[in-house]
């Protein structure tokens, strides 16, 4: 699967060619020859594939030089394009005596290394807040344990993009 806002990471190789290399039909961009550590620490070389929203799909064409130049095809592989999840609220509870910050990211199904989602703000019970903390004052109308409705603004560390999220917090 492919996705959009993301540099999409391929590694690829052939048998019996000197050089390969990757075209994609479908890709907005393509960025040659990075390098990148995968969860483990286990380094990676190949390019970054970046897919434009509303693409359905990509297809990728691997091909090689062999020892006299010529090209060889390897064959043409089509990928799904999803649009990059949605962050969501990790704040489960919060102090009506003391208040507590609000953390926002992606959830545990998305493994994508180096996103970080900043929270620039909110409004919780008809009450705005700006950063990441909610004041005890913007909890008065709640009563313990009543699961109240929240949305915030958060700022995505690699794009800068913005989003508003909605969710509950207890």
């Amino acid at each position: 699967v492919f996705y959009t806002d993301w540099p999409n990471k391929v590694t690829y190789s052939a048998a019996g060619v000197v050089s390969t290399s990757v075209s994609c039909r479908g890709c907005s961009k393509t960025v040659k020859n990075k390098t990148w550590k995968d969860a483990d620490g286990v380094s990676y070389k190949g390019d970054w594939l970046y897919v434009n929203r509303g693409t359905r799909n990509v297809t990728v064409t691997l091909q090689g030089k062999d020892n006299n130049g010529n090209s060889v095809k390897f064959g043409d592989y089509k990928y799904p394009v999803k649009k990059f999840p949605k962050p969501e609220i990790k704040t489960k509870t919060l102090s009506k005596s003391r208040g507590g910050f609000v953390d926002a990211g992606l959830g545990e199904a998305f493994n994508f290394k180096g996103i970080k989602y900043k929270v620039t703000g909110g409004e919780i019970l008809g009450k705005g807040f700006k950063g990441d903390r909610i004041r005890p004052a913007s909890l008065t109308r709640s009563r313990p344990g009543q699961k109240v409705g929240v949305v915030i603004f958060t700022k995505r560390s690699d794009t800068g993009k913005e989003e508003i999220i909605e969710g509950v917090i207890q």
